[in-house]
């Protein structure tokens, strides 16, 4: 069917936009857009694009290193979790792929925040050498196999959990100041 066809060609923009937001990207499904990125770089505007305004006002920003090995991007606040795992988009060296084991990584470094049934929200991006990545895992290459799969789970937590300590240190300093 069309809808059907559609919505999976909105699922592939979806992923492009996040995935590349150095690149402008316009989808027009009958005769309206759908999506449409500036193409300015900004990750937090290519998320805004392809979710909205109610995800962009929740979102916390991740940025983490641990060697060779960086994560960057955005989480979303406890309260934008969702039902399903469609809102989390994992990008390696800037290609869109799928992994439990992060998945699982990152709602582990939401501590508690989140109920056991509900799934974070997140665009990140991680950045290491090709050489520490199998990509020939899945047909479509959307899972690989990592050399250090421990350590990467670990980075994932930390990165998470080091993202909340920092937005809720900016939280509490932002309240003292109001309060004042």
């Amino acid at each position: 069917k069309p809808s059907a066809e559609a919505a999976q060609i909105s699922s592939i923009i979806q992923k492009y936009i996040l995935g590349r937001p150095d690149i402008s990207f316009r989808f027009i499904s009958g005769g309206k857009d759908v999506y449409f990125s500036s193409g300015d770089g900004s990750l937090k505007n290519a998320i805004h694009s392809v979710y909205g305004k109610d995800i962009y006002l929740k979102l916390i920003p991740v940025s983490f290193a641990d060697g060779s090995i960086k994560i960057e991007g955005y989480i979303g606040e406890p309260e934008t979790a969702r039902a399903t795992k469609t809102m989390q988009n994992l990008f390696v060296n800037s290609r869109y792929i799928r992994s439990d084991i992060i998945s699982n990584s990152v709602k582990q470094g939401y501590l508690n925040r989140i109920m056991p049934a509900k799934h974070p929200v997140y665009a990140l991006n991680l950045l290491m050498p090709y050489d520490e990545i199998d990509v020939n895992v899945h047909p479509n290459k959307l899972e690989v196999r990592f050399k250090e799969e421990g350590f990467i789970q670990e980075c994932f937590f930390k990165a998470v959990k080091q993202a909340f300590d920092n937005f809720e240190k900016l939280s509490t300093s932002n309240y003292t100041l109001n309060s004042q």
